[in-house]
């Protein structure tokens, strides 16, 4: 009976991860647009999830461990009772709330209970490779066929074209998911959980395929903060891997160091000729103006967020802050806002901490670039951000660990 229940289990986040990575299906009161990507209700992906997580409850059904749990569950409890106060007075958009906790919960679950689900958690990284692998094969076919967006909104299909950007003046793509920069961070998620478990490839040219296929899906997306971001977790990998005493005094370490700032420096030149980075891009007469509307509108904007016209220092007008912080802010009120960016730093940081990695470091570092650029996080992606974040920053702790105490747990 117990391995008919783990095998429910199993195909459950089996399940989530197809869904996730292939058929982004999802219920919105808005029609499939840019408006229907922002106001996400019930997911099928998220669905799963709780199914998911209800069955490991009640299959193992012990306390959790460690002090980081109640730590975290007690900052997420903080979250909901802020966010249920301003959607039941102001908001009444409960949907965001309900997935991000259920995102939340997942690394909750994890963080108490990773020890005791290891052997089901190293099958799935295997599984979860394989299918990122197919994911972003599709996703090239898809683009050189000349389209840029796939959604299925209230069990409605839609293809995006590549010429349907008309108001931008460059190539962009971004598969399943609202905007490019989410694609970029979902791809920096994916190769640094590749490059983590790069020795579970079988074979090595397996690996290389993999990793091209996520570095062309990635120069699809046409995101220098992607870009950026790419190039700072290859080279955390990189330290991972090397002695650096060693390698400043070899002729061929000094060599590739050298090629690398050579190649950082194009990057920059190229960078320059298409980004204005006095003002970041554009990014700080936003996030002045933004800063205004907090003023004004502690309680955010709710249901009106992305038509509300933010008119900039600089003439233009945006409909949304291009930071994941700031429109936490400006959606779901000042003090939710902030308790989501302190769980967010606080994610990171423990992260960071636990693993005490280059890579780790280095996912994080680009993560929260990518962050606070653009709206690259919306709620439907937070799990996966969190479940990849998890297997490359605390899963491989958590196996030292259970080789170290044998199989009393």
């Amino acid at each position: 009976m117990k391995s008919h229940n783990k095998g429910l289990q199993d195909l459950l986040l089996k399940l989530f991860l197809i869904v996730s990575l292939f058929f982004p299906a999802f219920y919105s009161i808005f029609d499939a647009d840019y408006l229907a990507e922002y106001f996400v209700g019930p997911s099928a992906a998220y669905m799963i999830l709780v199914l998911y997580l209800t069955c490991q409850l009640v299959r193992l059904r012990t306390m959790p461990e460690g002090k980081s749990f109640w730590i975290f569950l007690g900052i997420i409890l903080l979250y909901n009772a802020v966010s249920f106060y301003y959607n039941a007075k102001y908001l009444h958009w409960y949907w965001e709330q309900i997935n991000n906790t259920i995102a939340f919960f997942l690394l909750l679950f994890l963080l108490g209970y990773g020890v005791r689900i290891q052997e089901e958690t190293e099958k799935l990284i295997s599984f979860f490779i394989k299918a990122v692998t197919c994911s972003n094969i599709l996703s090239l076919i898809y683009f050189a066929a000349g389209y840029t967006s796939f959604i299925i909104c209230n069990n409605h299909p839609v293809f995006y074209r590549a010429t349907d950007d008309i108001y931008y003046y460059e190539f962009r793509h971004y598969w399943l998911y609202s905007h490019k920069s989410d694609y970029s961070v979902m791809l920096l998620c994916f190769l640094a959980v590749c490059l983590c478990y790069r020795k579970e490839f079988k074979k090595k040219y397996g690996f290389w395929i993999t990793m091209a296929v996520l570095g062309a899906a990635l120069v699809t997306t046409h995101s220098w903060t992607g870009y950026v971001a790419g190039v700072i977790l290859v080279a955390a990998a990189i330290l991972d891997c090397m002695d650096m005493k060693k390698l400043l005094k070899s002729r061929r370490g000094k060599l590739a160091m050298s090629l690398a700032a050579a190649s950082g420096a194009l990057a920059g030149v190229i960078m320059l000729s298409q980004r204005d980075l006095s003002t970041i891009g554009d990014r700080l007469p936003i996030w002045r103006a933004v800063a205004g509307v907090l003023k004004e509108r502690s309680q955010g904007l709710g249901l009106r967020f992305g038509e509300y016209p933010i008119l900039t220092e600089k003439g233009f007008t945006v409909t949304n802050a291009h930071n994941v912080f700031l429109n936490q802010m400006l959606r779901f009120s000042v003090p939710a806002g902030i308790i989501f960016t302190v769980l967010i730093l606080m994610i990171a940081g423990y992260c960071i901490y636990k693993s005490r990695t280059w890579l780790s470091l280095g996912l994080w570092v680009g993560l929260l670039l990518l962050f606070n650029m653009d709206y690259s996080l919306l709620n439907y992606e937070v799990a996966m951000v969190l479940l990849c974040a998890y297997f490359v920053c605390i899963f491989p702790r958590v196996s030292k660990k259970r080789e170290a105490v044998g199989d009393e747990l």
